[in-house]
C-alpha cells in the first residue's frame, strides 16, 4: 500500500510563520485547569482502553455502551483501522467533497473506487443527497462524511443524517462520520452520530480540536463486530496508546470537566468568529464566504487570479501569515482559515495584515 504525500500536513509542518492561521483545533487549554496532579503508574493500558475511560465515552452517546468503543491515538488512527478493516482493493466507496484528505487518501491507497459526492456552496455547503442517491449502488461498501465539516464548518441536521443513513441502508454499506470537531456546534445542538440511529454507523472522533490536542485520545463508535476488527489491526498499528493521556483523557471527559471544555471552546470559537465574521463584512470585494455554524475554521473564496497554494506561498512570503490552500481539499480558489487558534489580539493584528496583502494584489491586478 502506497500513500500519495499528505499535503496539508506537510505544508503545515514545513512552514514557519508569525501567524499560523492554518491548523485547526481551538486554542490549546493548560491541563492544570482540570488537574494539578495524577497519580499513575506508567504501564502499558488496556489496548482497547480501559472500562472506565470507555464508561466516559459512551455517556456522550444515546443508546451506546463501552463494548461498542475502542479508544485510539486520535482520530487519524481510528479512521486509518476503520479504512484498512472495512476496505479492500476494488471496493468502491462514496466520499464527502471538500474534506480533509486523510479518508480519500488512505482509501485511495487502500486500491478502493472512490467516488465522490458533494457539498454544494451555493446552497450554504448543503448535502447534495440527490448526487449521493445516483452515486451508491449494490456495490458501494461505506460512506465516507465529515461532520462537523472541515473546511466548510457546516454541519449536518438530524433529518440530513437520517437521510444519508437511509441511503446507506437502501445498499447495506456503511456510514462513517468523522466528528472530529464534534461538540463544537455554535447553536449548542449535537447532531445525531451514525451508531445511534443505524446499525452499519460508525463515529470516529477525539479531544483534539476541542483544545487538548496533545493528549492523542481518539475513539471508534460502532457495533461490536466492527469495534472487534478495528481492534485487531490495532494490535499491528500501534498496539495500545499512552497510559498517561488515557488518565487525563478520563480526568477531561467527566460531566463537570467536560462541559467546562465544551463551553470554554465554544466561547472560543464564539469570540474569534465574531471577529473574523466582521473583517469579512468589510472586505466582501476581496472574498466570499459561508459562515459556519460549527468548527474552528472557515472556508472563504477569495477573488484574486492565483492559484490556492500560489496565493498561500506569497501571503506567507510578505506577510508572514500561513492559510492552508483549498486545492488541498480538493476546492480552488478557497483558503482555510483557522480562526480560533490564537487569542483576539492575535487574530486582529494577523487580520490587518491580510488586508494589506488583499489590497496590494488586487490594485496590482
Amino acid at each position: 500500500m502506497k500513500f500519495e504525500p499528505f499535503r496539508l500536513e506537510r505544508w503545515l509542518e514545513t512552514r514557519p510563520c508569525k501567524y499560523n492561521l492554518g491548523g485547526g483545533p481551538v486554542r490549546p487549554m493548560d491541563m492544570l485547569e482540570l488537574v494539578e496532579k495524577v497519580d499513575l503508574v506508567a504501564a502499558y493500558p488496556p489496548t482497547k482502553g480501559s472500562e472506565k475511560l470507555r464508561e466516559e465515552i459512551s455517556e456522550l452517546y444515546r443508546h451506546v455502551e463501552k463494548d461498542s468503543i475502542l479508544v485510539t491515538n486520535g482520530t487519524a488512527e481510528a479512521n486509518f483501522l476503520i479504512a484498512n478493516w472495512l476496505l479492500d482493493e476494488g471496493d468502491e466507496v462514496v466520499v464527502q467533497i471538500p474534506s480533509y484528505q486523510q479518508v480519500w487518501g488512505i482509501t485511495r491507497a487502500i486500491g478502493a473506487r472512490v467516488k465522490r459526492f458533494h457539498l454544494i456552496e451555493e446552497e450554504g455547503y448543503k448535502p447534495d443527497l440527490e448526487e449521493l442517491k445516483e452515486l451508491v449502488s449494490s456495490k458501494t461498501k461505506a460512506i465516507f462524511i465529515i461532520n462537523p465539516n472541515n473546511p466548510t464548518g457546516y454541519k449536518l441536521s438530524k433529518d440530513e443524517t437520517q437521510s444519508i443513513c437511509d441511503v446507506a441502508d437502501d445498499v447495506g454499506a456503511y456510514v462513517i462520520y468523522d466528528e472530529a470537531y464534534r461538540g463544537t456546534e455554535l447553536d449548542g445542538f449535537i447532531s445525531p452520530s451514525p451508531p445511534e440511529v443505524y446499525e452499519k454507523g460508525i463515529s470516529t472522533t477525539s479531544l483534539s480540536k476541542l483544545g487538548l490536542p496533545g493528549l492523542r485520545i481518539g475513539w471508534i463508535v460502532a457495533n461490536e463486530e466492527t469495534v472487534e476488527g478495528c481492534w485487531s489491526y490495532k494490535d499491528y498499528v500501534s498496539l495500545s496508546h499512552s497510559k498517561l493521556t488515557e488518565k487525563l483523557a478520563t480526568i477531561a471527559l467527566q460531566t463537570k470537566n467536560f462541559e467546562k471544555i465544551i463551553k470554554r471552546a465554544r466561547r472560543i470559537i464564539r469570540t474569534t468568529l465574531e471577529i473574523f465574521s466582521s473583517w469579512m463584512a468589510d472586505h466582501n470585494e476581496f472574498m466570499s464566504w459561508v459562515e459556519p455554524t460549527a468548527g474552528t475554521v472557515a472556508f472563504p473564496r477569495y477573488h484574486l487570479h492565483f492559484d490556492s497554494v500560489s496565493f498561500c506561498e506569497k501571503l506567507l512570503k510578505e506577510e508572514g501569515i500561513l492559510l492552508s490552500p483549498g486545492d488541498f481539499f480538493q476546492s480552488p480558489k478557497h483558503v482555510r482559515v483557522h480562526f480560533a487558534g490564537h487569542d483576539e489580539k492575535v487574530l486582529t493584528r494577523a487580520l490587518d495584515k491580510l488586508h494589506t496583502f488583499l489590497n496590494r494584489h488586487t490594485v496590482a491586478n
